[in-house]
């Protein structure tokens, strides 16, 4: 008999805490673990995408694309030409004064096989064809997740 052993925990993750000499726009980053506290997360089963909070004036698209490379998968398919990484298009789901919640379409990513090890996140929010959003706004976004790994290895410092 196996027995296996899950554990899930959230990753919060706000942009105004990127490397803003590295990562001039809040909308395309990356964060490493390592600045979480964390060494690096292996066997991952699936991550799921909770909330995510962005600025209102990317409303002006039809959706946006949260891009995370380190997370994309060779059979996810995709009708665009341009190969984006697509986690999931976000669409508004409440708008507030000056930022939106966003609803993501495809808010989990499940892995037939476990996922190696990820030592960081690139964040990237683009438009709704796939590119990057040119912008001077430097209002930051945040994001949460939740991360289901198999057998608790999760290695900390």
């Amino acid at each position: 008999m196996i027995s296996e052993t899950n554990t899930e925990f959230q990753i919060f993750i706000d942009s105004a805490d990127r490397n803003k000499c590295v990562y001039k726009s809040p909308l395309e980053f990356k964060i490493k673990l390592y600045d979480l506290g964390i060494k690096n997360i292996k066997n991952v089963k699936w991550i799921r995408l909770d909330g995510i909070v962005l600025p209102k004036y990317l409303i002006d698209d039809r959706f946006v694309i949260l891009a995370i490379p380190e997370l994309d998968n060779p059979l996810n398919l995709d009708t665009r030409q341009k190969n984006c990484s697509t986690f999931s298009p976000i669409v508004p789901k409440k708008i507030y004064d000056e930022w939106y919640s966003g609803n993501a379409l495809t808010p989990i990513r499940i892995y037939s096989e476990l996922l190696g090890e990820i030592s960081s996140f690139t964040i990237k929010i683009l438009d709704s064809r796939g590119y990057t959003i040119e912008t001077d706004n430097c209002a930051n976004i945040f994001l949460t997740f939740t991360v289901c790994v198999a057998n608790a290895t999760i290695i900390k410092l």
